[in-house]
């Protein structure tokens, strides 16, 4: 059975980011010895940090703004492959699949050595596959692969994290995994099947959760967007179209395409211009990018359209979003952070920013959050920090900025953080560490 999978997270390993220029900052040396305190962890087991997709580790960190100017590169690993994806973290490890190479490292957080890398080949051909980005599902690392770029066939992929065996052969399947969460002791799972007429391909795709599968049906064209728990609601979306799921069984269930019981989804709501997937707000709503400048909040369990913010001053893109607290905060294409108050402002529906910054010429993936600091990474080929709660203005500084290391055509990925570390993963194999 042949397959095709679109998505906007790109799990096939294509650049989380947009080419774009690199400026040189010239913002500070790299060279010290670091002393590392270590305050929340935040344990980052997949994209997102949870199943919510928030991007936010609450709590007290040895980074705080009064000292976010103050980060070095502890160090830099390279040669992990082409098309590094977002890593995970997780007290003194950091594993990282390499989409292009087909392959999974581990390295040591702290000092950055590599443990192993592991190569993965398709059990048909032993060419080497594409990989999603990894989860830790209890306690075993587990990646969507699959072969080629817009055709293929692929399957789950199970691995020992000491070690990077496989825990089973590779087998493919009809269905082609898309994108995986653990949310607490259950398995998101994204999966599509697809046929591929003279036309756009047309196909059908499923979430599986609790036991249970909701699909939207057989269309054309055929997309898909990767999905965020909030609570006892599953969200993800289809082209412009949000969908939601709350988690209970249908009871007259319909079939998909291989005869399997399915749910169709609880809701669906139209979001014009709809351009990111979805982050939990609480467990109760969930954001959407809605851009070119737009946020778009809507209730988890119904689909209601709580509320907008708009995002100024910007025609272009609008990444994922991170909720901290009361906080959303958006990237823009022209290089701003935007944030927006996460419970709305009420008796308004369309909402203003709390504040904004400019970090660069382009942010195209989404910032990460850490106690009171927001880590972003511009398409400049920088990390720039900003404090989360502003400055008392409408348009704020930010506090520093830091070279990651990457030139043209190459971008990083979106910064993970964990014990007081920040890592930033790149497109031509390197993972960089900065903290104090």
């Amino acid at each position: 059975m042949m397959a095709v999978v679109r998505s906007t997270e790109r799990p096939w390993g294509e650049a989380e980011g947009m080419p774009g220029s690199r400026r040189s900052r010239g913002l500070r040396a790299v060279a010290a010895v670091a002393v590392l305190s270590l305050g929340a962890s935040g344990c980052w087991l997949q994209r997102g940090a949870t199943a919510g997709r928030e991007r936010y580790v609450p709590g007290d960190t040895p980074i705080t703004p009064d000292r976010a100017d103050d980060l070095v590169e502890l160090w830099r690993t390279t040669g992990l492959g082409q098309g590094l994806l977002e890593p995970l973290a997780s007290g003194d490890d950091v594993f990282a699949a390499s989409s292009g190479g087909g392959s999974v490292s581990r390295l040591s957080a702290s000092t950055g050595a590599v443990h192993y890398t592991v190569p993965l080949a398709d059990p048909a051909t032993g060419g080497p596959v594409r990989l999603s980005a990894l989860i830790d599902n209890g306690g075993e690392l587990r990646a969507a692969w699959g072969v080629g770029s817009a055709t293929f066939v692929g399957g789950v992929a199970r691995l020992a994290p000491d070690t990077g065996e496989l825990l089973e052969p590779l087998v493919g399947g009809d269905y082609v995994p898309v994108d995986f969460a653990a949310d607490r002791d259950e398995l998101v799972t994204q999966a599509a099947w697809v046929v591929i007429p003279l036309g756009p391909p047309q196909g059908e795709a499923y979430v599986a959760w609790r036991g249970i599968r909701a699909t939207f049906g057989f269309h054309q064209p055929f997309s898909m967007g990767n999905a965020a728990v909030a609570g006892d609601h599953l969200v993800w979306r289809t082209g412009a179209t949000a969908l939601g799921w709350n988690g209970t069984a249908c009871t007259r269930p319909s079939r998909l395409l291989d005869g399997t019981p399915s749910c169709l989804p609880d809701w669906q709501t139209d979001v014009p211009g709809v351009s990111t997937n979805p982050t939990a707000i609480g467990t109760d709503a969930v954001a959407f990018g809605s851009g070119p400048n737009a946020v778009t909040v809507l209730d988890a369990a119904t689909g209601a359209v709580r509320f907008t913010g708009t995002v100024p001053n910007t025609a272009s893109s609008v990444t994922e979003a991170a909720v901290a607290g009361d906080t959303i905060l958006v990237g823009t294409g022209d290089g701003h952070i935007v944030a927006l108050p996460a419970g709305g402002c009420a008796p308004a529906t369309v909402c203003a920013p709390l504040w904004q910054a400019q970090v660069g010429s382009a942010v195209y993936v989404p910032p990460t959050v850490a106690g009171d600091v927001v880590y972003v990474v511009t398409d400049d080929g920088d990390l720039v920090t900003l404090a989360l709660h502003g400055c008392g203005a409408a348009t704020c500084p930010a506090i520093a900025g830091y070279p990651i290391g990457v030139a043209d055509p190459d971008s990083a990925m979106a910064p993970v953080y964990d014990d007081g570390r920040i890592f930033v993963a790149t497109s031509d194999g390197q993972v960089v560490a900065f903290g104090l």
